[in-house]
């Protein structure tokens, strides 16, 4: 698939495209690793760049050594000519930001460390282990980026799709994953990260531990507590925290649906928000029971009633599309 214009992939990274460029850049690095490595890249270019500050002179001094180096790079692989084109794009677009690190040799410091991509298939969720021993569960259709080894200071990764971290304690070196314009900051901790393109919005759920979830626009920053979720919007950048079954986010990775002292009606809820599917239980129902235990997430909705026929006394039927439960 075709690259997008430079400076759609410019707007991209400075989260100012239209619906129609995000749908654009989204397509593109779905298309294959390669494409999705190097958008990577030239996020991390953007994210070091964007920090810094700089006088006016020194700007037209870093754009004058960005082109010098260009030139000289003219001979090298076309990706890398690319990279540093859109390193001089960078200067222009970020003037408060870039200065000296560019003339001090900061365009090679990029590629001081070796990046690995890590892509789950359309289909099919994918486990990844880092160097730090932190396990990450990629959702199908979703991709990491992240060290070979990571450094000193802290232990960043980038996220595109939906990501669930198992994070290994390191309280000298913070673990951080950047999706879009959303940071979420951990030492050590269990949590699942949505960067949903699509409607805009990017989702944090804390299982264990805690985390700090940083919008960049609008500066917003929460603390989660273990059964919050923070939903951050793209276009406000506001952040809203409320609690919630959060267990149930992390169904796609493990397979396995988790009820704990629940009764009928709630296990019904729980299936209604996994199936998207409408479960009426009917009055007669025992409330005082509750059921604790995992059953393991299929498919068909069918599979799951089956098991809860066979562990809970109730029994079901169909009817104009909506699911009742009955008392067996």
């Amino acid at each position: 698939m075709k690259r997008p214009d430079e400076n759609v992939i410019m707007r991209f990274l400075t989260g100012c495209c239209s619906d129609q460029e995000l749908e654009e850049v989204r397509d593109w690095i779905s298309a294959s690793e390669e494409n999705a490595a190097e958008l990577f890249r030239l996020e991390e270019m953007h994210r070091r760049l964007s920090g810094l500050s700089m006088s006016g002179r020194e700007v037209e001094k870093a754009l004058s050594g960005v082109h010098a180096r260009i030139d000289r790079a003219r001979s090298r692989r076309a990706v890398m000519a690319r990279l540093m084109r859109y390193a001089a794009a960078a200067v222009v677009l970020v003037m408060m930001g870039a200065g000296m690190w560019l003339l001090g040799g900061g365009m090679e410091r990029l590629g001081v460390t070796d990046y690995v991509v890590a892509k789950a298939s359309a289909s099919t969720p994918r486990e990844v282990t880092l160097a730090d021993s932190t396990r990450v569960w990629l959702n199908a259709g979703s991709s990491l980026r992240y060290p070979k080894k990571f450094d000193k200071a802290e232990r960043r990764v980038e996220l595109q799709g939906e990501g669930y971290f198992e994070v290994a304690k390191d309280r000298s070196r913070p673990f951080v994953v950047s999706g879009g314009p959303v940071d979420v900051k951990v030492l050590g901790t269990v949590f699942d990260f949505n960067v949903n393109s699509d409607r805009r919005i990017a989702e944090v759920s804390l299982m264990e531990g805690s985390v700090e979830v940083t919008e960049h626009c609008s500066s917003g920053k929460v603390m989660l507590l273990p059964g919050q979720k923070a939903f951050v919007d793209y276009g406000s950048g506001h952040i809203t925290v409320r609690n919630d079954d959060v267990r149930l986010d992390a169904v796609w990775h493990n397979r396995l649906i988790p009820f704990y002292n629940a009764d009928v009606r709630h296990i019904a809820e729980t299936l209604e928000k996994l199936y998207g599917v409408r479960v009426v239980v009917d009055d007669a129902i025992d409330d005082s029971h509750t059921y604790s235990g995992q059953i393991i997430h299929r498919n068909s909705i069918d599979s799951v009633l089956e098991s809860l026929r066979n562990t809970i006394p109730v029994n079901y039927h169909k009817k104009n599309g909506k699911i009742y439960i009955v008392p067996d």
